[in-house]
């Protein structure tokens, strides 16, 4: 039977839209499904600002749009493990703004789907996918909900989050990032287009005790002070090392849900970008998708198996390790070229390793 013309996305995040946006152009008629009442998520999470690392020239060719004027190259990166403070320059990172606004990427995402005549639907919560006509892309992100009912191997990552309006250009590119006692994982902040996000999250318990050591680390680090935090959970998909996975059943996984994404760190917008490309593609080219899946994600394996040892480390002993590792000058050296990998997502053209500047 001749699969239809007609597609279905469950979720308008960055890989729904960017499978929308390249499925319309090969003549698909997309429709997209959308759990909220408007482009750019909920309004618990965004607007937010966040870093990524990636390899942008390659990234606009390999997705099929140019976002460069949404992602901004980050100028500094200063990371703090307790008292030290790392200050790294040509970090690789850049700088996007998610939700709703008109500087959002996924409010550009959204004005260009629509170009090439991709269709919306809000306040649409598809409880059973599987019960969708193909083909359907499922795209839903961090939501324990649909990762539940698709028996994706789930992380729990708890996430206190805030953010401050900040006067025009103040601080733009500046990333931070802090690692403590009171997180597993770690904290970070973006500032981008007169706003700066911040949050921290941990694999294990959060608690407001660790909320205010949290603040304590920030404010003696930068002098900086936050308010109004949100609390809320997220789930990836990164608790196994198989979790890479293209199809369930005849339906199409795209980005996170997919295990797009780090299992260390948990990046996952360079993820999202280029599995929504993967997503689009296993349309109308299965096989060939399941296999740039599995190109991408190679290194998954290897980063999940870190990731295992790592926490089975007492947490004293691995920011220990960490801080060794930060404090050698060629510490940069130690990253793999030219393959570049970050969290197990391939790019070939990483730029410029990482500067060494030095502990202050």
């Amino acid at each position: 039977m001749a699969k239809s013309n007609k597609v279905h996305i469950i979720g308008a995040g960055l890989s729904g839209m960017i499978a929308a946006y390249n499925l319309a152009k090969e003549g698909y008629d997309v429709l997209v499904l959308e759990k909220y009442g408007k482009i750019g998520g909920s309004v618990a999470h965004h607007p937010s600002t966040h870093g990524t690392p990636m390899g942008i020239e390659y990234i606009w060719d390999y997705i099929g749009i140019d976002l460069s004027k949404y992602f901004m190259a980050s100028t500094r990166l200063d990371m703090f493990i307790y008292e030290d403070k790392f200050s790294l320059i040509e970090n690789n990172n850049f700088i996007c703004e998610r939700g709703p606004r008109k500087t959002a990427v996924d409010r550009y995402l959204y004005d260009k789907c629509m170009e090439v005549g991709v269709k919306f639907e809000f306040n649409q919560d598809i409880k059973d996918p599987l019960d969708m006509p193909d083909p359907t892309i499922i795209a839903t992100g961090l939501h324990k909900d649909m990762q539940a009912f698709l028996q994706r191997p789930m992380t729990r990552l708890p996430v206190f989050a805030s953010r401050r309006k900040l006067n025009p250009g103040e601080m733009d590119g500046h990333l931070y990032a802090w690692m403590g006692d009171y997180t597993r994982c770690y904290g970070y902040s973006a500032a981008m287009n007169d706003l700066q996000f911040i949050n921290f999250f941990s694999d294990d318990d959060l608690t407001v005790i660790d909320l205010k050591n949290y603040e304590k680390h920030i404010e003696k680090s930068t002098g900086l002070q936050f308010d109004n935090w949100n609390y809320c959970e997220v789930y990836a998909p990164t608790a196994s090392a198989d979790a890479p996975q293209l199809f369930v059943g005849s339906k199409i996984l795209s980005g996170s849900l997919a295990g797009s994404m780090c299992p260390i760190a948990f990046f996952g917008i360079h993820g999202a970008l280029v599995s929504g490309k993967i997503a689009a593609l296993a349309v109308y080219d299965p096989e060939k998708a399941e296999a740039e899946l599995k190109r991408v994600t190679s290194n998954y394996q290897a980063a999940h198996k870190a990731y295992v040892k790592s926490k089975r480390m007492a947490h004293k002993t691995k920011l220990k390790l960490q801080r060794m590792v930060l404090k050698h000058p060629f510490w940069g050296g130690l990253l793999p070229k030219p393959k570049y990998a970050i969290a197990g997502i391939i790019d070939p053209d990483p730029g410029p390793i990482p500067k060494y500047m030095g502990t202050i």
